[in-house]
């Protein structure tokens, strides 16, 4: 059986079409299973006897050490309605946010001006923290400890 011009178009779309799917599903796999690496690969930060704690490291003369203990959904930023409010002019109203989620800490900048930096880099979206890890906010360096490590 030989094939009309029209039929092999008709196969060529149908094959495009299917290597299209296939190429989609690998797509949505690739990226579900880089989420799941990076949920394994993080690790429970502290027991729940342990609270962690914001600890100020960098910013204006006189306010390093100034520490604010985390809860599940803590927001940063310069109005008096954040869980951690800074009066600091390159901090946004609600400029970021630290929650607790599947077993870990994640940072997402709520789209301020000056950004988020986790360690130096600026965060794109919600990012895994641990202790020890700094999370810059405007001017201001906030050290993530563990409870006595924030405390000595």
């Amino acid at each position: 059986m030989t094939l009309t011009g029209e039929e092999w178009v008709t196969l060529a779309l149908r094959v495009l079409l299917i290597g299209l799917l296939y190429g989609a599903i690998a797509l949505v796999v690739s990226v579900g299973l880089g989420e799941l690496k990076a949920l394994a690969s993080v690790n429970t930060p502290a027991p729940p006897d342990e609270p962690l704690r914001l600890v100020e490291v960098g910013g204006a003369a006189g306010r390093a050490g100034r520490n604010w203990p985390l809860e599940p959904v803590t927001t940063i930023g310069r109005t008096s309605g954040n869980t951690v409010a800074i009066d600091d002019p390159y901090l946004s109203g609600e400029h970021a946010e630290i929650v607790r989620e599947a077993g870990a800490w994640w940072v997402r900048d709520l789209g301020s001006t000056n950004g988020t930096l986790l360690n130096g880099v600026a965060v794109g979206g919600r990012t895994a923290i641990r202790p020890g890890d700094v999370v810059q906010f405007g001017s201001i360096r906030l050290q993530l400890l563990v409870g006595a490590d924030a405390r000595g």
